[in-house]
Order: C-alpha cells, then sequence, then structure tokens
C-alpha cells in the first residue's frame, strides 16, 4: 500500500489526478481515455472511484462553463471541488489563472474537447436524429427527425459532428425509427449492421429497400408496409424476429441460406402465393404465416421437426403443403381453416394436436379418403380434422389417443378402425 498524504491518498495517485485534470481541462484532452487506469488506482487504494468520478466530471464541465462565461460562482465551485477531487488548491488557481489570461485563446475547441461524446449522447442533422452506441468506435444509430421526407431517403454513411466523423451503423433506436413515413424507397449504405424494431413500421407507401449484406440483426421493422412487395434478406442473417413483416404487401421473398427461425408472426397477414422455406430453418414460430389469403402453396424444411401452432391458419387458399420426413408434431390450429386437398402426413409424426386440420373440407387423406395412420402416431387432439369429411377411413395403431373419441377428432362419417 502506498504512503497516505493529507488528503487520504498516495502521493502518486494524487499527482497522477493533478496530471489528467490539466489534461483535460487546459489541453482538452478526453477523459473517457483515462478512466480505465484512475478506475485501477482507486482499487488499489480503496478509494470509491464512482463518486470521484462524478465529482471529476463535475469539475471538468464546470471548468467548460467558466471558458464560456467568466463567473465568480464557477471559480467558488472549481475550489469546493478541489478536495473533493483530491488535487491542491494551487492547481485550481492555476487553472483559473490560466482560463482568465488566455481568454479567448482557451475557449472550448469542439474538435479537441470530447466530454460530451458518451454512449448515448444525441445529436441532429436536418432529417435525421443520431445516437451514439458505441463511442470508442464511433458508431451511431439513425432515426427519423422530420415529418416530411423526400420520395427517395438515403440514409448516410458517415456524418460529421463536432469535428468528428461517425459511422451509422443501425437504423432505429428504442423502438423509435422513421415510423408512418410517406416516402417509397429508402437506399442504406453498407455500414448498416442492425434495422431495429418499429424502424419502417406503417411507412405504408415504402415499395423498394435493399438491405446491404453487412446486416445481421433485424427487429420488428417492417410491419404494416402495405406497398412492399418483394424483399431479399441478407446472407448471414439468422433470425427473423416475431412481427417482422406482419401485415406487409410481400408477394415475393428471397431467402439466405443460414436462416434458422422465422419468429411469431413474422409473416402474419402477408400476401404470398407460394413459399420455399429454406432446409437451414428449423423454427417456424406461431401464426408465422397465418391469415395468408392468397397463399396457395408451401414446401417446408427438409429437417423440421414441429410446426408451431397456427402457423399457417386461416390461408384460406392453401391447397398444398409438401411435409418433411423428420417432422414429428402439428401443432394446434396449424392448418385451420384452410383448403388442403391431398396430403402426406410423414411416418414420423407423433403428434397431431387440437384442430390441427379443421375446416379443410376438400382435405382427403390417402388413397380415396382411405388413411392409414403412422404407427408413429400416438396422439390426435380434438377436432383434429372436424369438417374434413372426405376422410371416410382411418386406420390407428390401438393405443392411439383420441382425444374425446372419435366423434371429436374427425367427422362423424368417418369410420375408425384400431389395428
Amino acid at each position: 500500500m502506498f504512503d497516505k498524504t493529507a488528503l487520504g491518498i498516495s502521493e502518486e495517485l494524487r499527482q497522477y489526478i493533478e496530471a489528467l485534470v490539466e489534461e483535460v481541462v487546459l489541453e482538452g484532452k478526453p477523459f473517457e481515455n483515462q478512466k480505465k487506469y484512475l478506475q485501477r488506482f482507486c482499487q488499489t487504494e480503496g478509494i470509491d472511484y464512482n463518486q470521484l468520478e462524478t465529482n471529476l466530471t463535475t469539475l471538468f464541465e464546470t471548468a467548460e462553463e467558466l471558458k464560456v462565461h467568466e463567473s465568480k460562482g464557477s471559480e467558488r465551485l472549481l475550489r469546493l471541488l478541489a478536495k473533493e477531487c483530491f488535487i491542491s488548491l494551487e492547481l485550481i488557481n492555476k487553472i483559473v489563472s490560466r482560463i482568465n489570461d488566455i481568454g479567448d485563446k482557451i475557449k472550448p475547441n469542439p474538435e479537441k474537447n470530447l466530454l460530451w461524446k458518451k454512449d448515448g449522447y444525441v445529436f441532429e442533422d436536418g432529417l435525421f436524429s443520431y445516437t451514439i452506441s458505441n463511442s470508442s468506435c464511433n458508431w451511431v444509430y439513425i432515426k427519423g427527425n422530420s415529418t416530411v421526407y423526400p420520395a427517395t431517403l438515403h440514409i448516410p454513411e458517415i456524418v460529421r459532428h463536432k469535428g468528428e466523423d461517425f459511422k451509422v451503423v443501425g437504423v432505429g433506436i428504442n423502438g423509435v425509427g422513421f415510423q408512418e413515413a410517406s416516402f417509397n424507397e429508402v437506399i442504406l449504405p453498407d455500414s448498416i449492421l442492425e434495422i431495429g424494431d418499429c424502424a419502417f413500421a406503417s411507412c405504408k407507401s415504402l415499395s423498394k429497400i435493399v438491405i446491404p449484406p453487412s446486416v445481421t440483426k433485424i427487429g420488428s421493422a417492417f410491419g404494416n408496409c402495405l406497398s412492399l412487395k418483394s424483399i431479399a434478406l441478407p446472407p448471414d442473417l439468422a433470425c427473423i424476429p416475431a412481427s417482422c413483416f406482419i401485415g406487409c404487401g410481400l408477394t415475393e421473398i428471397t431467402f439466405n441460406e443460414k436462416l434458422v427461425e422465422i419468429g411469431n408472426n413474422a409473416f402474419l397477414n402477408c400476401c404470398f402465393r407460394h413459399v420455399v422455406i429454406p432446409d437451414s430453418v428449423a423454427i417456424i414460430g406461431v401464426s408465422a404465416f397465418a391469415q395468408n389469403y392468397d397463399l396457395e402453396s408451401v414446401v417446408l424444411p427438409h429437417h423440421l421437426k414441429d410446426l408451431s401452432v397456427h402457423s399457417f391458419a386461416g390461408c384460406s387458399k392453401l391447397k398444398q403443403v409438401e411435409m418433411p420426413s423428420s417432422l414429428n408434431s402439428i401443432g394446434e390450429r396449424c392448418f385451420d381453416s384452410c383448403d388442403l386437398e391431398s396430403i402426406i402426413i410423414p411416418d414420423g409424426v407423433s403428434v397431431i394436436a387440437d384442430a390441427a386440420f379443421n375446416h379443410n373440407k376438400h382435405l382427403s387423406l390417402g388413397n380415396n379418403g382411405i388413411w392409414h395412420a403412422p404407427s408413429s402416431l400416438h396422439h390426435i387432439g380434438r377436432w383434429a380434422f372436424l369438417g374434413c369429411e372426405k376422410i371416410k377411413e382411418v386406420y390407428i395403431d390401438g393405443w392411439t389417443f383420441l382425444y374425446g373419441g372419435t366423434e371429436t377428432s374427425f367427422p362423424e362419417t368417418t369410420k375408425i378402425i384400431r389395428n
């Protein structure tokens, strides 16, 4: 342990703090760069770092105020802060004297004094507002700062503020972006890494946007973009999150080969006619493609194990679904109120949940409505095939569970034969 001075700290730490104060106040060097060293010093000597950081920040801000507005009050506050910051009155007097003597020559230089440069700092520039997300990398997120935008909106790659260049890496922050804006097209720079929640939500005139390959994360960004007809996903995107494209006018999508998950409601109430989901996808969320009223055919990924609740419910024109041999379960109301005609339920399926194929009046299983259920099937939920009048006979294992008996799982006209 270092020998303590009358101030309660070692002489080494006192000298370090005084040198730091001179550099920040008189030379305009950033306090941020010295914080980790100061913290280590404080830990070594048992000093409350957080309190010292707060006191020093107040001292620096007060000195900046004195540079702009000569004030006896600011001078007095600096002297009061001296003891709290473990620095001598001699140094404070030197600082005050330098400020008073040099006058305009020591006025704050925005290109050197970076006390403002912190994560979360917000600045504006015309149509846009920027929030610093990573001050050490000079990264910012962008959001709208206007009610009127040009028909084609160009998102800048670099923005300059107080002599510093910042790279725009994200669109939207804390659920705020360009909601309900009236532009037709958005051009994104290759610097963008993330498109956040609600970034372009309810932009009903947006018809064209190219997501750059740099993007690896998208939030619930495009809900209710009614004019958006097609989209291509960036190559490294792993997840389409919940409600990402809910209520869009999408008729075409180009999936990427690294996609793993399609979240809940991701494409709810879109306008697809045909969908081929890539084999990389392992999860299709609740209501992911529900209420796509124009959807006619779906090809599911080859390694999919489970279909979630309501995945394709209400797709009233859906006639064809190609199911993978890996499929284990078909969730509740998964294909409720579709228009399926003939499907092959794979041999590995063990669960067909409640109302999974409810109200598919044209559905016929097997040959001419005679279905030999796979031996793996051990549970058929209530109303699973209710309203599927074309299913004439079903052959199932004796141990297969039918919820409530045959009268609730199949139409009354269907004959159930247990093997």
